[in-house]
């Protein structure tokens, strides 16, 4: 059985979301060979283009279907250590440190059974076999950023989202987000201002996302939506050339958690779509970690350090001291 194994190395910084993010790649993969991909920069030896696919790694199981000579890279951006671990002896990548990555490469046919010494609840399968189909696009891993990840919505895929127990946990942190007073301020403490629909976008998602992860909810990933968009409220309307928000996924479903676009609910991705463009057909869409702060930031792997400041930014906005203009995004 011929399975390579890449030894754990430093990838990018620790983050908090406590969850391992997984890439499966065929060919050349720079990030675990001789890629650098902090910072938003990333290079292999001969620049070749790869196939790329992602998936969180969390509690609960997942399966992970590949083709033989695929490569599946762990990228632990939790806040503890994990590993993944054959659960028959095949292999032990030892400890997975914050911000490390841990490689290997299926090249046979087979299900190959992992799981987190660390998180027992950390569990999953790669499926290996020449059926596999091949879902993901060829990319040049120096184009990983949110805005080059854009997939138009038929063929866009929902893998990557932190699942949460139920459609009615999904309401209850929406109003959270949506009511609870969650930004410091001189005054005390004061709500996320939705309502300020022109820019700040960024801001909002990463206040948004901290406060649902301080009350125990798993932090949402990223998404991200780019063309001609709009948004209206009264006789004020909005143009952005990109917007983005919270995304988690429960019973079977994804929703996206933007108060701005709708104060009343939590909505589907084709429902939120439906309320930010008349033009769907020329609107692509990224699913990126929950990190992932601005269309530049890389996708896949951002840590924290992208949205420090953010009740800072947000004040900035709202102010005018930090407005790009309600027609170049939200």
């Amino acid at each position: 059985m011929n399975i390579d194994a890449t030894p754990v190395m430093r990838c990018t910084l620790p983050g908090k979301m406590g969850t391992l993010l997984l890439f499966a790649t065929s060919g050349i993969l720079g990030c675990a060979d001789d890629a650098h991909l902090a910072n938003g920069t990333s290079q292999t030896r001969d620049q070749e283009a790869l196939s790329v696919t992602t998936t969180v790694i969390a509690a609960g199981k997942t399966t992970i279907a590949i083709r033989p000579g695929t490569r599946v890279l762990w990228v632990n951006t939790d806040r503890k250590n994990h590993s993944i671990t054959s659960t028959i002896g095949l292999w032990d990548s030892g400890r997975i440190k914050p911000g490390e990555v841990f490689a290997r490469t299926f090249e046979d046919e087979g299900e190959f059974e992992f799981v987190s010494v660390y998180d027992r609840e950390v569990t999953g399968t790669i499926n290996s076999s020449q059926g596999a189909n091949r879902i993901a696009s060829s990319i040049d891993p120096s184009a990983m950023t949110a805005m080059d990840m854009g997939q138009p919505f038929e063929k866009f895929r929902t893998g990557l989202l932190p699942e949460w127990q139920t459609v009615a946990a999904v309401e209850q942190g929406f109003r959270m987000i949506r009511d609870d007073k969650v930004i410091r301020s001189e005054a005390g403490f004061r709500r996320i201002p939705w309502d300020f629909f022109e820019d700040a976008c960024s801001p909002r998602a990463a206040i948004a996302s901290e406060a649902l992860e301080k009350a125990g909810f798993r932090r949402p990933a990223r998404l991200f939506a780019f063309g001609p968009l709009s948004v209206s409220k009264g006789d004020q309307v909005a143009n952005w050339w990109y917007h983005l928000a919270p995304v988690v996924a429960a019973e079977g479903q994804a929703f996206v958690l933007d108060p701005t676009v709708n104060p009343d609910r939590a909505q589907t991705i084709q429902e939120w779509l439906s309320r930010i463009t008349v033009t769907p057909e020329e609107v692509t869409l990224s699913l990126c970690n929950p990190f992932a702060y601005t269309p530049w930031s890389m996708c896949y792997i951002s840590g924290p350090e992208e949205e420090a400041g953010a009740e800072e930014e947000l004040l900035l906005y709202e102010s005018g001291r930090f407005h790009l203009s309600a027609s170049t995004s939200s």
